[in-house]
Parts: C-alpha cells; sequence; structure tokens
C-alpha cells in the first residue's frame, strides 16, 4: 500500500520507487522501515552457517549500506534470493542487451503548498534472463534523501525491494513478491495483468494480495523520451490495487523496446501526482 504523505519523510518514500517496479506495496513500520520481504529461511541459515565459518562476519548497517551499495545490491538483490516458484514464473528467458543502463529522474512537486525539486540516479543493472537489478539514489532539494535497492522483471514489477534512509539507525524491512498467480507481461501485448501476494520480513506484517493492470496508450520514438534513448517507446498506463480491491495508485511507463526494460514516466497516488523528466541516459 502507498502511505498517504504527512511529513517530508513521507514524501521522500512515496516518491523513493519508480513505480513501475512498483507493484509495491508500501506501510509505514516505523522511521527507517518500510513495507518488505519475507526472508528465506535456506538464505538465513546459509549466511549463519557461512558466518560461523570465518572469525567475524560483519552485518549490514545503514552506514555500510550507503558506503557500499553497488557491493550490497551485488550480494543482496540476486535471483537466488527469490523463491523458486517466483523465479520460475517471473523470468521470460529473452536476453536484454546490454550490461548497465543509467539515467536520471527529475521533477518538481507541490508539498505542504511549497515547491519541492525531487530526483533519481538511477542505475539498472542486467541481473541475467529478464531481471533487472536496481540501485537508485533519490534527492529531495539537491540532498541525499534514500536509497532504494530492488530486483525486478524488466523494471515493471518488483521482486524483492528495499528503501533506506541516510538517517535510519537500523536497518529495514525488505519487501517480496511472495507467490505469483497471474503474471501476463509480454510486452508485444496491448494489455498486461499481474496478480500475486506480497510479504515483509517484518515478522509482524501480513502478506496481502495485489494487482495491477497495465493498458497499451501510446507509441512513439525513444528519443522523444529522452536524448539517447534508441529505438520505439510502447507506453502503458498501469493501474495498481490494494489488498481491499481499491486503485491506489495510476503509473505510466514507458517500455524502452530496444532495451527490454521499463521506466516510469509519471506517477499518481491520492494526493501527489509526479510527472518525471528522463535525461543523461546511457547503456554500457
Amino acid at each position: 500500500m502507498i502511505d498517504r504523505p504527512g511529513s517530508a519523510r513521507d514524501l521522500s518514500k512515496n516518491l523513493a520507487v519508480v513505480r513501475p517496479t512498483a507493484l509495491q506495496s508500501r506501510r509505514d513500520q516505523g522511521e527507517g522501515e518500510t513495507m518488505m520481504s519475507i526472508c528465506r529461511f535456506a538464505a538465513v541459515a546459509m549466511t549463519v552457517f557461512a558466518c560461523a565459518l570465518v572469525s567475524s562476519c560483519a552485518q549490514d548497517t545503514p552506514k555500510s549500506v550507503f558506503q557500499n551499495s553497488e557491493e550490497y545490491a551485488n550480494r543482496v538483490f540476486v535471483p537466488s534470493m527469490l523463491s523458486g516458484s517466483v523465479l520460475a514464473k517471473a523470468t521470460d528467458g529473452k536476453p536484454m542487451p546490454f550490461n548497465k543502463i543509467t539515467f536520471s529522474q527529475s521533477a518538481k512537486v507541490m508539498y505542504q503548498g511549497a515547491p519541492v525539486d525531487v530526483s533519481h540516479n538511477v542505475t539498472y543493472e542486467n541481473a541475467g534472463n529478464s531481471l533487472v537489478r536496481q540501485i537508485q539514489v533519490g534527492y529531495m532539494n539537491g540532498v541525499v534523501d534514500g536509497q532504494y535497492f530492488s530486483l525486478s522483471y524488466r523494471g515493471l514489477v518488483a521482486l524483492r525491494e528495499l528503501y533506506i534512509k541516510p538517517t535510519s539507525k537500523m536497518m529495514p524491512y525488505k519487501g517480496s513478491i511472495d507467490s505469483i498467480s497471474q503474471f501476463d507481461v509480454s510486452f508485444d501485448q496491448p494489455s498486461l495483468n499481474l496478480v500475486y501476494r506480497w510479504g515483509s520480513s517484518n515478522p509482524h506484517f501480513k502478506t496481502v494480495d495485489r494487482r495491477s493492470t497495465c493498458t497499451l496508450a501510446s507509441n512513439y520514438a525513444g528519443s522523444k523520451l529522452a536524448a539517447g534513448i534508441a529505438g520505439e517507446v510502447r507506453e502503458f498506463e498501469c493501474k495498481y490495487y490494494n489488498d481491499n480491491g481499491v486503485q491506489d495508485t495510476d503509473t505510466h511507463i514507458a517500455y524502452l523496446e530496444a532495451y527490454g526494460v521499463a521506466v516510469v514516466k509519471s506517477e499518481a497516488k491520492t494526493s501527489l501526482t509526479v510527472n518525471w523528466t528522463i535525461s543523461n541516459f546511457r547503456v554500457e
């Protein structure tokens, strides 16, 4: 679920996620916490075992994550951390012709009667088999305000995610898709449909049902979206529904055919609408 903004912190959380990836349900679990994933017992067991084999085993902290974000993402947001059933349904075997994509998003929003400049520096890494590892640094009025990590299906839906603020005192909960009922996401079709259950590593969080539907809205040249984008863009309007079946987010995503990934163009929530400008697009 998307929190309704009530403070500057809430605003930054609502703007943190590129919301194609946002079939993302998020609740405020307290300072520095976001709604996140059921930890896999096997992964935990292996970590404990590995720690037992060495003299010391460093634990992740907000400080260490901010200092070594790429190392953290490459260790924690990997396909092996997903359940076998989710991995089987959320991969299509079709290649993505890039190693890394970087770009910026920027927007000016009115918040509590005042203009706020928000921006993201986004990195997409090809994690193999149609999966994208995302590292995103968020800024408010030019000041770093948080980092978002995810492993997603082609940038469309986060399969595993975490949002962390530099002021966090402890590591927040991770979130992930626990199971998938429907995964019709062929971008060459006029509609996309997903039904799944979302869980959190917070032991007090109840797994919830989520659903989304996307409809093709338009086609246009990638250069119209941002300089440096090759090929065509297929823009979809996506509606996201919470566990009560109520729509809580409306997002326009741009599927970049040349690279096989989606980026967010705009998003609207209960009391906040953001139209992103994309720039500094680079492909490796």
